[in-house]
């Protein structure tokens, strides 16, 4: 299966499919944060956020170095004492991306298909369960949670989950629009003139990694699918529209939301004091 892609529908079906992440620390998006992604001209000209958990995550910015430090020396002593050693990741953050809805590599969507968003530059990659070895796993998992309860994150986590949960009814409602939907028709004719004959992209993704084959990159069947996606997708301008829609509907939140805000704000505040007083022996 396919697991990396840059197709909207994709993207919008994240957005309301998937949890909040914890205040950790502010990773640029892999799409936005390298110069191998394509920007489509809406973008270069409109650069509001089309995402509220980035705009979220650009609020702790500020503070955001002294909280990761903070988490890794907390975590790499809990280790410590258990036993095993960890070199404090360093901080990985940089300028708070703004805009989650550009167009990938060209030359990339040629040579890898759907999966180009992973082999971009830079691509940060978060160890998963399957690189740290079981026996560590519940020691890994216990000094986190001691990290979490030491900086007293708590109160930022639960607000972020709230806008996170936002973030969310906003993408299907952008899904559901009806400017949206005729822009998918118009990609589905597209495709259709292509030989492609699909009525959205989930389904061009489902055919392409029934098509991808076993080697190190999909075969020329995926390919040609997720190539002409691309193209669809730019003849009919929809990740321009995509953009425009989710930047207005987060600026409309923003705008109705000052209070959950504010109350995010302060609790951001608290949690950077907090992870000073960590790093100072507190």
């Amino acid at each position: 299966m396919l697991k990396i892609a840059f197709s909207v529908a994709i993207s919008l079906a994240a957005i309301s499919g998937c949890s909040a992440a914890p205040a950790t620390a502010i990773v640029p998006s892999n799409s936005n944060s390298n110069s191998n992604a394509v920007a489509s001209d809406s973008e270069s000209k409109d650069t509001r956020f089309d995402d509220l958990t980035m705009y979220a995550d650009s609020l702790r910015q500020p503070g955001d170095r002294s909280v990761w430090s903070a988490r890794e020396e907390v975590v790499s002593t809990c280790l410590a004492a258990a036993g095993i050693r960890y070199v404090p990741s360093p901080y990985p953050g940089g300028a708070p991306p703004r805009v989650r809805y550009e167009y990938p590599n060209p030359q990339l969507v040629q040579r890898y298909g759907y999966e180009a968003t992973a082999h971009q530059p830079n691509m940060l990659v978060a160890p998963t369960s399957s690189q740290i070895p079981d026996s560590e796993l519940s020691i890994r998992d216990a000094c986190n949670q001691k990290a979490s309860k030491e900086l007293e994150e708590d109160r930022v986590n639960e607000i972020r989950d709230l806008i996170a949960q936002a973030n969310q009814t906003i993408g299907s409602r952008v899904v559901a629009s009806p400017s949206y939907q005729a822009a998918i028709a118009k990609w589905s004719s597209c495709m259709a003139g292509r030989g492609f004959h699909y009525a959205s992209m989930k389904q061009a993704m489902e055919a392409a990694g029934t098509a991808r084959g076993s080697g190190p990159t999909p075969a020329r069947p995926a390919l040609d699918i997720a190539n002409a996606d691309f193209e669809c997708q730019h003849n009919v301008k929809l990740i321009e529209l995509t953009h425009s829609i989710m930047a207005d509907e987060v600026t409309a939140w923003v705008d109705a939301n000052k209070q959950t805000l504010d109350d995010y704000t302060n609790a951001v505040r608290s949690l950077d004091s907090r992870a000073q007083a960590v790093l100072a022996g507190g």
